[in-house]
């Protein structure tokens, strides 16, 4: 039997949640609460706890951070109830759009498009409208990741992060978010 794909995989687990002291995770972050969400249980620090999907969905965070996360997702929908006042994505860059004529051959040869494991590419617009769709104002994007994750010989961008702020929230800009390649909102 051929084995079930991440997206597969991320569609039918259960996470269940595993209380550690809070201690390290207070000290490292300098957040009382940690918090974590994901497919599979891994070692965090001391103080970060697992929740399940509808525990991350049912609290209110400060910060929601979502790495290499949404392009697996099926269904973003859970967006519009994520109850957070700040959100912190990185996704695969997919330059499709902005290579015009050369876009259909550059994304065949994309070595992170995945098929059946990303389900969804962004570019800067289309990360920045999904988020806006369900409340989010965009505070920077950047693909500073890419000069942690690019292979020798790679060319970038290859990874989108961005900083958003839910609609309404007091205004707080983080530090690195100054000089932000899109304006703060």
């Amino acid at each position: 039997m051929p084995s079930a794909s991440r997206a597969e995989r991320l569609r039918r687990v259960q996470l269940r949640p595993v209380r550690i002291s809070e201690p390290e995770a207070a000290k490292i972050t300098g957040v009382a609460d940690c918090a974590g969400c994901d497919i599979a249980e891994f070692p965090l620090p001391k103080g970060v706890r697992f929740v399940d999907w509808d525990e991350a969905l049912a609290g209110a965070w400060d910060l929601v951070a979502m790495f290499d996360v949404l392009e697996h997702i099926p269904d973003l929908g859970f967006l519009a109830r994520l109850k957070t006042r700040h959100l912190a994505v990185a996704v695969p860059y997919c330059r499709w759009r902005e290579l015009g004529a050369d876009g259909d051959a550059w994304f065949r040869t994309w070595r992170v498009r995945l098929p059946n494991e990303h389900l969804h590419h962004f570019d800067r617009d289309s990360l920045v409208a999904l988020l806006a769709h369900n409340g989010f104002d965009c505070v920077t994007l950047n693909g500073f990741e890419d000069g942690i994750r690019l292979r020798p010989g790679e060319v970038g961008p290859n990874i989108l992060s961005g900083f958003f702020r839910k609609r309404g929230q007091a205004d707080w800009t983080p530090a690195f978010a100054e000089g932000a390649e899109y304006p703060v909102l």
